[in-house]
């Protein structure tokens, strides 16, 4: 009898007890994270990252791609505490597919712990294509050669069969390659011979991959190469309107010798002045040159009458030279910016749309001068309001580098709203007045229902491959927590992992007391509201190993889970010094020679590297620059795989200035913008890291109400900017050698070659 009445009482008794006690506490259910890229690429291997709570043993996690109903990829893998598993994407998938998950345990008698799943875009470009021919400018009867090269985003050979074909301008199809396959590490190569009378002007190759179509254009001219280089040496840009600049011609011949003759020079200034084209009065100056020669710029003899401050706008320079022996070779330059203003203020990229309530708030501000040099010496004063009245933040200081570093110590947590406003108040200490325009960047809030924040810390400088990189980061509440990140860079995850709770704790510190704002009313018959809450906040840091994957902007993503399951996250993006995991080199064994002799090329690369060699007179680039494929390009291209999103980013990175507002600085409150930005939570870091997440414990999606719209700004104007075009036509001189030379090719070199060993060419 009484073990009959003692159950029941025993058991109520462990009911009422918490499973700290220790006492028969029931094993909590194994929950999970997945976190996955939002857009899958076709033929891609994308990564899933998984993190499971509360599971002592391994959990096994499977994953399917479900696009029209119907499998089309499946992968699984063993997961303890936190791994990923690899789903390969199949080539030519593209649009909505269904990704889902399931976790089971390591019994076959056990059922699914969790299933769940989500939507996802399949992109069918998974590839990228490069476009190289041998030069920009064909003859009648040349041979056009070209090569292709297909590379994943993380640079590995495709060998894919590919089509390609080539447009006349006048848009017929002259030859094309159907089922073309790379001869070796992704890359192709093809040739077209020119008839002896081809259709003048821009042709182009296309080259179709993946359902994805890609183009590079070449001409094709009856031209004469150029004898001499002619460059325009102008200044960097206009400092002062009303004095005059200098100027350099250089001409030499492609041999190193000066050319000599008569130097014409043909300049105005054009430009933008509030809604309409400005265009200014021509100069025309003839001059005798040898070598080089200097010339004038005075933009006050050029320049449209009347034009408003913010008038911005660009030197054009046109250069014609006729050498003694009656060559001539014109050049053109566009490339020094004219402008009242001159200094430009932007935010830089790695500053901050939004704010953590509780936290300091870190920005930076970037000064130039019109050519994009830094701005040495300039003051600015920065403030920061929370209403036109309620200033929280007001230094001046003076630019370093071009930059101008702040930290608003403190935001009140009750802040939904930071309005910045950056302006030039002195250039090397002299006062400047009300001639520069202000440049603003409204913040949003971030929000968490218990105001628990995480703040990571952007790096000072671009990292480096192979280095160990450090994040500090700040916390609202106490670091005891395990820390879980992921790094995503190139539309995909290549790093997951988490920091155990007491190494987190061991890497922290109590921050020093916050100062609490008194919010100054510019009202005197306001009264100021009671001083802010103190904050405790710690001070903690990840550190993180740079692999060539990360390469050439990656983004971090950290995240906690607290003991009611609200996730704190944050993210941050950061940059990477380009690298290429494959290092090639190439050395001649002479600098110097004579006609008739022999150069040898050595090649260096990994044993079974496919390389390419080509070497053609230097003359070619005189008559188009830029054709060749260079490492800026190809990292540029791997920065459109990224797929983070900038959520609630205003244009122009943010920042922009409104004529309007020099005139109406006495009516602050009348223009003062409302903020448009949106309140952000933790479920926005994982949505700007470009990542879908599936969960059944961690609370991430808080509050994201947007505030109100402002009038459209207008977005600030951008120094215009050109590039060096040379064109050119001469008559063929002479030649004084006895024997007469017939055969004068352009293209020296073009070849492919697989690596087994140091090659010679």
């Amino acid at each position: 009898m009484w073990g009959a009445l003692l159950c029941p009482l025993l058991w109520r008794l462990l009911l009422l007890l918490s499973p700290r006690d220790g006492v028969c506490a029931a094993p909590q259910a194994p929950a999970y994270l997945i976190a996955a890229p939002s857009v899958f690429r076709s033929g891609v291997e994308e990564v899933i990252s998984v993190t499971i709570f509360n599971s002592p043993r391994e959990v096994m996690v499977q994953a399917q791609l479900v696009a029209q109903g119907e499998e089309v990829a499946w992968s699984q893998g063993a997961i303890l505490d936190k791994g990923t598993i690899k789903l390969k994407v199949p080539t030519g998938l593209r649009g909505q597919a269904l990704l889902q998950v399931w976790g089971r345990g390591g019994r076959a008698e056990e059922g699914p712990l969790f299933h769940n799943q989500t939507s996802v875009t399949v992109d069918g470009r998974g590839a990228s294509v490069f476009i190289q021919t041998d030069k920009p400018v064909y003859k009648p009867r040349h041979r056009v050669l070209i090569s292709i090269f297909t590379v994943t985003p993380n640079l590995r050979p495709v060998s894919q069969k590919l089509e390609a074909y080539i447009l006349d301008p006048r848009g017929s199809r002259m030859t094309e390659w159907r089922h073309l396959e790379p001869f070796c590490c992704g890359v192709a190569n093809m040739t077209f011979p020119l008839s002896d009378q081809p259709v003048l002007g821009e042709w182009f190759i296309f080259v179709q991959v993946q359902g994805h179509v890609y183009n590079k254009s070449f001409e094709v001219q009856k031209y004469v190469l150029p004898k001499f280089e002619l460059l325009i040496d102008p200044p960097q840009y206009i400092r002062d309107l009303d004095i005059c600049e200098k100027g350099t011609v250089r001409a030499r011949y492609t041999f190193g010798k000066p050319v000599s003759g008569t130097l014409t020079i043909n300049m105005t200034v054009n430009g933008v002045g509030y809604y309409s084209q400005e265009v200014g009065r021509p100069v025309l100056r003839t001059i005798k040159i040898h070598g080089s020669q200097d010339f004038d710029i005075c933009v006050k003899d050029m320049i449209p009458a009347d034009v408003p401050e913010h008038f911005r706008g660009t030197v054009s320079i046109w250069a014609t030279v006729t050498s003694v022996d009656g060559s001539q070779q014109v050049a053109f330059d566009a490339s020094t910016p004219v402008q009242r203003q001159l200094v430009d203020v932007r935010y830089s990229k790695d500053t901050r749309k939004e704010f953590k309530p509780g936290l300091s708030y870190v920005g930076k501000v970037e000064l130039s001068y019109p050519d994009g040099s830094p701005a040495e010496g300039v003051t600015v004063q920065i403030r920061a309001e929370l209403t036109p009245k309620d200033n929280i933040y007001t230094i001046e200081s003076v630019s370093r580098g071009g930059l101008v570093g702040f930290e608003i110590p403190f935001i009140p947590m009750s802040a939904q709203h930071v309005w910045l406003e950056t302006k030039v108040v002195a250039l090397n200490g002299k006062p400047v007045g009300a001639q520069y325009l202000p440049s603003y960047l409204s913040l949003s809030s971030w929000y968490s229902p218990s105001q628990c924040y995480l703040q990571l810390q952007p790096p000072s400088r671009p990292l480096q491959v192979g280095e160990e990189a450090h994040f500090p980061m700040k916390s609202t509440c106490p670091c005891n927590f395990t820390l879980y990140y992921e790094v995503a860079t190139r539309g995909n995850i290549v790093l997951s992992g988490q920091q155990p709770a007491p190494l987190t704790h061991q890497r922290s510190r109590r921050a020093a007391p916050e100062t609490p704002i008194r919010l100054m009313h510019l009202s005197e018959t306001e009264p100021p509201p009671a001083p802010a809450a103190e904050v405790n906040v710690c001070v903690t840091s990840l550190r993180l190993a740079v692999s060539p994957s990360m390469v050439p902007l990656g983004r971090l993503l950290v995240f906690y889970v607290r003991e009611n399951g609200e996730g704190v996250a944050d993210s941050l993006q950061f940059a990477v010094e380009t690298f290429f995991e494959n290092q090639v080199s190439l050395t001649y064994s002479a600098n110097e020679t004579q006609p008739g002799e022999v150069v040898d090329l050595r090649v260096r690369a990994a044993r079974g590297s496919c390389v390419c060699v080509t070497a053609v007179d230097k003359s070619i680039y005189l008559l188009r620059s830029g054709f060749q494929l260079t490492p800026a390009q190809v990292f540029r291209e791997l920065e459109d795989y990224d797929v983070s999103d900038a959520f609630g980013a205003s244009r122009e990175d943010g920042s922009f200035w409104w004529a309007g507002l020099a005139a109406r600085r006495r009516r602050r409150s009348s223009i003062f913008p409302w903020p448009w930005g949106i309140t952000k939570d933790s479920g926005s870091a994982f949505t700007e890291t470009g990542l879908v997440v599936m969960t059944d414990l961690v609370s991430l999606n808080h509050r994201q109400d947007g505030g109100l719209y402002t009038d459209e700004a207008v977005p600030a104007f951008q120094p215009h900017t050109g590039s060096l075009v040379a064109a050119g036509s001469s008559r063929q001189p002479p030649r004084a050698e006895k024997t007469k030379r017939t055969f004068f090719p352009e293209t020296w070199i073009w070849r492919c070659l697989n690596i087994r060993s140091d090659i010679s060419i």
